[in-house]
């Protein structure tokens, strides 16, 4: 399985080298490559919608370092390696370890309030993490053993879709409180991008939050044999958010 990322200032040429050492490990190994992908190879699609098809269009540096770790792991399929994509969009979930742009949208609920870095009306594609393991999981296992199947395959994983509006409500709802919209500080961010690298790819990423972005799940059910695990969005919401898990249970018990 090939999840390893770095910090965005780092991605070239450190992703680059580790894709190509981790290439080279499956080889000798005759292993399945399993890539954990996501949308920025995409850029915008003109129908907003991501399929097994799509082509690289990346709109940015991020977008075209990972178009070329793609390019990379498809290259090597040609000869004797074989590989799955599997696209993702936003994690959020329980005990995610990294940062995330959930848990930096909702960090403040304790405070009442929401971080929204676009529009409240524009959704957004997220990948709730228990969902997107296990659906890796069962694609690592047919891929892993069906020898039929092409040496390259890239499977988008629809996930939640939601919009901050639809977001906001569910907040509301679970704390039984009032929650205040703030919006992202993309002004303070551009101003410190001018010193700080990783503040400047951050504000490349921008435009995610200003389209409607989606994937396609056919390929993933066609492979499957059916729907995938979908945890309910509220249920899915409570448990990413564990600083707020004692409030909104308190909220719950007094209603």
């Amino acid at each position: 399985v090939h999840a390893v990322n770095v910090t965005y200032p780092k991605w070239d040429p450190v992703m680059v080298n580790y894709t190509r050492t981790i290439i080279d490990l499956a080889r000798d190994a005759h292993a399945h490559l399993m890539f954990v992908g996501n949308v920025y190879n995409a850029g915008i699609p003109n129908n907003g919608l991501i399929n097994e098809y799509t082509a690289h269009a990346p709109i940015n540096e991020k977008g075209k370092v990972r178009a070329v770790l793609e390019d990379m792991i498809l290259e090597a399929t040609q000869s004797d390696m074989r590989a799955t994509v599997m696209r993702f969009g936003d994690f959020f979930g329980p005990d995610i370890q990294t940062g995330n742009w959930f848990v930096e949208c909702t960090k403040t609920l304790s405070k009442n309030k929401l971080t929204v870095p676009g529009s409240l009306s524009i959704a957004h594609t997220w990948a709730y993490l228990p969902d997107a393991v296990k659906a890796f999981e069962q694609v690592a296992a047919v891929r892993c053993h069906d020898d039929s199947l092409p040496n390259h395959m890239v499977i988008p994983f629809a996930g939640h879709v939601f919009t901050f509006q639809v977001l906001h409500e569910v907040l509301e709802s679970m704390t039984r409180t009032p929650v205040k919209i703030v919006k992202q500080p993309w002004r303070i961010i551009g101003l410190l991008g001018w010193v700080i690298p990783l503040m400047r790819d951050i504000v490349s990423m921008r435009y995610l939050w200003n389209h409607d972005i989606r994937m396609d799940n056919t390929a993933l059910t066609n492979l499957l044999g059916g729907e995938v695990q979908h945890t309910p969005l509220e249920q899915a919401v409570e448990a990413s958010l564990p600083v707020c898990a004692s409030e909104i249970q308190l909220a719950r018990c007094s209603g």
